[in-house]
């Protein structure tokens, strides 16, 4: 785009702008050149759009101008939920919940009968919640997460980028049904 300060004040370096061609050319070509950095930038911007600049979130403004005070939150409450079998699991499973950016999450982690981990720094976290899978049997998904919010999965041994549940909690803007997910890793 030709460089604007609007533009430039919301989206910052997340959009290609200059009044100079040989500049645009320049930094598109860098871009073509580096799929990878590319890929990334869209991820982004698009990130950056669907948590600040939807018609959800202007007219969510407008209504908390009127009532003087802002709306509650927009976007879910997400439940983790996972197993851990072991120590080590246990530790992957915190360290990916914990790197997480998505404020409004919660962690719930099925352990097998007799095994107690060691919860570090887990321990002092209100949001997690350790539970034998004995003490699961016979219960309703409703007795042990949120109603209202969504559960998303992890597995200890896979890899979630600190954006995964900010990514899926930004796709129930959009995506009209019940169940959402990532269908790849972010490059």
């Amino acid at each position: 785009s030709n460089y604007s300060p609007g533009v430039r004040l919301l989206f910052g370096d997340l959009v290609v702008t200059s009044d100079s061609g040989e500049e645009l050319v320049r930094r598109l070509r860098r871009l073509e050149a580096s799929p990878q950095q590319a890929a990334l930038l869209r991820l982004a911007g698009l990130r950056k759009v669907m948590q600040e600049h939807t018609y959800q979130d202007r007219l969510a403004f407008v209504a908390g101008q009127l009532r003087g005070r802002p709306l509650g939150r927009l976007l879910p409450d997400i439940t983790v939920t996972a197993y851990a079998k072991n120590q080590a699991q246990w530790a992957s499973l915190w360290q990916s919940y914990r790197q997480q950016v998505y404020p409004h999450k919660r962690l719930l982690v099925v352990m097998p009968d007799g095994f107690c981990p060691d919860p570090g720094e887990a321990g002092h976290d209100p949001s997690v919640r350790r539970v034998n899978a004995l003490d699961l049997a016979g219960s309703a998904v409703s007795e042990w997460v949120d109603q209202h919010g969504w559960i998303a999965g992890m597995v200890p041994d896979d890899h979630y980028g600190h954006h995964y549940l900010t990514d899926l909690a930004l796709a129930t803007r959009y995506a009209g049904t019940l169940l959402v997910g990532k269908g790849s890793h972010a490059v």
